[in-house]
């Protein structure tokens, strides 16, 4: 972050500074703390020298109850809406960090990140969309370090905590900073937009995810806009051309609009040239492209393109930045155990995402492909219509084997079945107990099993369940 000392940062957030263990706050004219903050964290674990610790209120416990942990691992400042109501020891006060006492300590941290934000001169790239967010700015991300130095949101720090969080992150060697913006419910993203002023917006696509909070897929769409509409005129935005509900988002902006995927022009056009040994070739424009992953993650890469000619990137240095690319555990990553191929997509699923996971399969040489599929959640109301939707796909798909995890694998089955789909290759089971025993049961030498499911599913305990099976037989992990 930009620098700021602990004196600065109360006068910026109008608070009111307490000596450790103290309910007074220090008198007016009292001397200015000039102990530098390096960095800002929001828990008491990651605290290193140099932290300020913002102690956030919780759903069941407040962030100001690990205080004192956050003293002890060396933090130069604690930001909190709440005083510690438990008393500390006089001979601790007087070497332990202030507190500085604001109204809303969530609020303090975006003011934080606001200033930090104003202090950079780096391009703000928002990513936006129902799915291929993460994915995406990694991309992006690789493909824009080749030129310049980068920052990237950390994990999936998307929100109005994470966001803020990736912000402070920011210094002075930063020339780009690509960042995800997600949401939950409209209005989420045009908030992230006013901490975060992105100067260019890349939005993926749309499709019915959170729908219990967001009513419909309208709704969705207008909120993933948002950020389209929040790009200033001097700004670019680049659109998923392949989808009519993304590509018209280009009437809501004034900025400059460009468009990727298997229906763009120029050199956001995308298409599949070849897959080998999990390494996907594609096309974009008269340039080749490698990267590492099938082809649900080929919008992705077209978008990382785009992004980077606009860049001024050469197409060399976007393929070496593309070649660096490694997707994450969970979001489509090969895992190699003994003779088995595994298919990590269990960080999360939706509808859309799930179809393409179960078409980029036939890709794939094994001897048989095994697709675990779980429930996908927080679909609301439509929730069984769109699990019957994916689990008549199967007919149509190279997959030998199908197995549904959750409260309606069986209800799955039933629409797979129904679809044409054989039935003696069809398999329900509810949890992951269930699954690991049936998976002892079916599983070859030579078999790929592809696992996609939501969060609440935690199927990567399967995942790493059949790394151990693997290595307990003697085989070669590679996770």
């Amino acid at each position: 972050m930009y620098p700021c000392t602990v004196s600065e940062l109360t006068e910026h957030l109008d608070g009111r500074r307490h000596a450790w263990g103290s309910l007074h706050p220090f008198e007016a004219g009292a001397a200015p703390d000039q102990r530098q903050i390096e960095r800002v964290v929001t828990e008491s674990g990651r605290v290193v020298p140099g932290s300020l610790f913002v102690a956030l209120r919780g759903r069941n416990r407040h962030g100001v109850e690990f205080a004192e942990e956050a003293a002890v691992r060396g933090a130069v400042a604690i930001l909190t809406d709440q005083l510690p109501t438990r008393s500390v020891a006089p001979e601790s006060a007087a070497a332990g960090p202030p507190l500085i006492l604001v109204p809303h300590a969530l609020t303090g941290l975006q003011q934080l990140a606001v200033r930090n934000r104003n202090h950079s001169a780096a391009s703000v790239i928002g990513i936006t969309g129902s799915v291929g967010k993460t994915t995406t700015r990694q991309m992006i991300y690789c493909v824009l370090s080749q030129q310049r130095s980068s920052l990237q949101s950390p994990a999936n720090f998307n929100n109005e905590i994470g966001l803020p969080l990736a912000l402070l992150d920011l210094s002075e060697q930063h020339r780009y900073a690509v960042l995800e913006l997600g949401a939950g419910r409209p209005g989420d993203i045009r908030f992230l937009c006013r901490l975060a002023r992105p100067d260019w917006a890349v939005v993926t696509r749309v499709a019915p995810c959170h729908l219990e909070s967001f009513g419909s897929l309208q709704a969705i769409r207008l909120t993933k806009q948002e950020l389209v509409e929040e790009i200033p005129a001097s700004g670019c935005v680049f659109l998923c051309a392949d989808q009519p509900e993304v590509a018209g988002m280009s009437r809501a902006t004034s900025a400059q609009v460009e468009y990727f995927g298997l229906q763009a022009e120029g050199v956001g056009r995308c298409q599949m040239v070849s897959f080998e040994q999990g390494r996907s070739r594609i096309r974009c424009g008269t340039d080749e492209f490698v990267y590492e992953g099938g082809r649900q993650l080929l919008l992705c890469a077209a978008a990382a393109v785009t992004v980077g000619r606009r860049a001024g990137l050469s197409a060399g240095q976007i393929a070496a930045g593309l070649q660096q690319f490694r997707p994450d555990r969970g979001r489509g990553r090969l895992l190699r155990a003994g003779d088995w191929q595994i298919l990590d997509e269990t960080y999360n699923c939706s509808p859309e995402s799930a179809v393409a996971c179960l078409k980029s399969l036939s890709e794939w040489n094994a001897v048989r492909r095994i697709l675990v599929l779980g429930d996908m959640l927080e679909l609301g109301e439509s929730e069984r219509e769109l699990h019957c939707d994916v689990a008549a796909t199967l007919v149509d798909s190279a997959v030998d084997l199908a197995i549904f995890c959750g409260r309606l694998s069986s209800i799955c089955v039933t629409a797979a079945a129904a679809s044409g789909y054989a039935g003696d290759r069809l398999h329900a089971v509810a949890d992951n107990q269930q699954l690991q025993c049936l998976l002892s049961e079916l599983l070859q030498p030579g078999d790929l099993i592809c696992l996609k499911g939501s969060r609440g599913l935690q199927l990567e305990q399967t995942v790493n369940w059949l790394l151990r099976q693997a290595a307990e037989r003697g085989g070669q992990v590679i996770p």
